[in-house]
């Protein structure tokens, strides 16, 4: 077989599978009661099955009074045309609307627990949020009155430094105002010393020389 054989075939397969695709729509058995499910396109064929009002088949090659269809499970039959229908039965509308409906609820059961249970994380959160608050302006507080007194403090340090500079200078003063005035007064007493020598030993010279002439006056 060619390679241009091969790919007439495939082709021709492909279009073949379109067309049973094209046929292959979704219908349902419709409100009446169950209809037969048969082997062939008539009333003498056998009944493989009794369809239920809203089943699902998958339409294979559709007639005007038979129509050859797949159920669920994968058999093929053929069931009479005018049971078939492309609208969702009623039944089966309501059974889907109820389904959702509860689906409705239980979501929103869900999200009404949910939204509970975010009421309390929120609480938790807002009061947390309350206690890092106060706490934040007790420390902006605590900071103010630190930076507070460190600005008095500085200003303490430098009058204090200066005072100490200050008192510095006034004792080494002061140191050399003593020693000037240990020495003045030393100076002081030695000249006091000095003179009140001079003056006993000038009142003895004299006092002695008033003997003397005493004494002279007494041998003439």
């Amino acid at each position: 077989m060619t390679r241009f054989t091969i790919q007439i075939i495939t082709i021709l397969f492909s279009f073949f599978l379109l067309s049973i695709e094209a046929y292959a729509d979704t219908m349902y058995v419709n409100d009446n009661m169950k209809i037969t499910f048969r082997a062939g396109p008539g009333n003498d064929h056998k009944i493989m099955a009794l369809l239920s009002v809203g089943e699902r088949v998958e339409v294979i090659s559709p007639g005007e009074d038979w129509t050859q269809v797949q159920l669920s499970d994968g058999k093929e039959g053929w069931v009479l045309t005018r049971y078939l229908t492309t609208d969702i039965p009623c039944d089966m509308e309501m059974k889907d609307l109820k389904n959702a409906y509860q689906r409705i609820n239980k979501t929103a059961a869900a999200l009404k627990d949910e939204n509970l249970t975010l009421k309390t994380e929120l609480k938790t959160v807002s009061e947390d949020l309350k206690q890092r608050q106060q706490a934040l302006d007790t420390v902006q507080t605590q900071f103010d009155t630190l930076q507070k007194e460190s600005a008095n403090f500085l200003e303490l340090k430098t009058k204090y430094e200066k005072a100490v500079t200050e008192l510095s200078a006034q004792t080494k003063r002061a140191d050399e105002l003593d020693r000037s005035l240990s020495a003045a007064l030393k100076s002081r007493q030695i000249k006091w010393f000095i003179g009140g020598a001079g003056t006993l030993l000038l009142g003895m010279i004299l006092g002695f020389s008033s003997k003397r002439e005493k004494r002279k006056s007494s041998l003439y």
